[in-house]
C-alpha cells in the first residue's frame, strides 16, 4: 500500500510540474518558423526571445497571437506576409511594462494605450503592422506550410 501511495505522489508532483507553453520549433533549420501560434506564459516567451536572438537566425511569424507576439522585436524577426497577429490585456502577474519591453517601438504606445485594455483579441494583418511600425519586415520568403 505505500509503494502505492509513493507512485500516487510521484505522478501527482509531475502532473503539476510547469509545463512550458512555447511552440516545437526546430533549432537545427536554417530558418525558425513560427505559425499558428496562439500564445502562452510570456515568461516562457521572454525566455525563447533570448534563445532566438543567441540564433542568430531569421525567425518567421505568422498566424500569432498573445505572447507569441513578444517576437515580433526579435532582430532577425520577419512576418509572413497576409498573416494576422493578435493582442490582448495581460493576465496574472503579468504587466503591461514587462510585455512592451518585448515589443516594436511603434506598437509600444498602441498597445499600451488600447490593446492592453481589453480582454478581448485585436488583429491586425502583418501588413497593419508594418504601417504602424516601419521597422517590421514581411518575411521575403514564405514556408509552403504556411502559404
Amino acid at each position: 500500500m505505500r509503494a502505492f501511495w509513493i507512485l500516487a505522489t510521484a505522478f501527482g508532483l509531475a502532473a503539476c510540474a510547469p509545463q512550458s507553453t512555447i511552440p516545437e520549433l526546430n533549432y537545427a533549420a536554417p530558418t525558425i518558423v513560427i505559425f499558428e501560434d496562439r500564445g502562452g506564459d510570456p515568461y516562457d516567451y521572454a525566455r525563447l526571445w533570448i534563445k532566438l536572438n543567441d540564433l542568430d537566425k531569421e525567425v518567421q511569424l505568422g498566424e500569432c497571437d498573445s505572447a507569441c507576439t513578444m517576437l515580433l522585436s526579435l532582430p532577425r524577426a520577419c512576418m509572413m506576409a497576409g498573416t494576422r497577429f493578435g493582442f490582448h490585456k495581460p493576465s496574472g502577474p503579468v504587466t503591461v511594462g514587462f510585455l512592451t519591453r518585448y515589443m516594436p517601438p511603434g506598437l509600444q504606445a498602441p498597445f499600451k494605450n488600447t490593446w492592453s485594455k481589453s480582454t478581448k483579441i485585436t488583429r491586425f494583418t502583418a501588413e497593419q503592422l508594418r504601417a504602424m511600425d516601419p521597422s517590421l519586415r514581411i518575411c521575403s520568403t514564405q514556408p509552403l506550410a504556411a502559404r
